[in-house]
């Protein structure tokens, strides 16, 4: 497939392959270089003032923003999105790695150490004379 290079307008060879993956869009790695580094000018969204980013940087990042002000402004407000419970990346379907059922908790502990005397079952040590160890 003959392709025109958007950098120097030469004609090149590439195979349509390499172009669905986004490589070989240029003729040569030197018109790749100036691409990345050519500077284009964009308005900003929050204060509409002019600015200039490199091309690789509304690639990468979207530069849609002239400072780090304007881009603070534009996240005020937005809130994150819930990320625990089943949005959680890591959710296993409630499954609890513990041994522990949800009904052991402080109210069940303290109702078990009053029965216990506030002695440790292990050691037979109270509960002070194990926080002076």
């Amino acid at each position: 497939m003959i392709r025109v290079c958007s950098q120097c307008s030469k004609e090149y060879m590439t195979y349509p392959c390499k172009l669905k993956k986004g490589w070989q869009l240029f003729c040569s790695k030197l018109c790749s270089s100036l691409a990345r580094k050519m500077k284009v000018k964009r308005i900003c969204l929050i204060c509409s003032k002019e600015f200039i980013v490199k091309r690789m940087a509304i690639k990468n990042s979207g530069a849609k923003y002239c400072s780090l002000q304007c881009s603070n402004e534009a996240k005020r407000g937005v809130k994150k999105p819930e990320i625990s419970g089943e949005n959680a990346p890591n959710w296993r379907g409630g499954i609890q790695f513990a041994p522990y059922p949800i009904t052991f908790n402080n109210e069940l502990k303290e109702k078990i150490r009053k029965r216990d005397n506030y002695t440790c079952q292990s050691c037979d040590l109270t509960n002070e004379e194990h926080i002076a160890i």
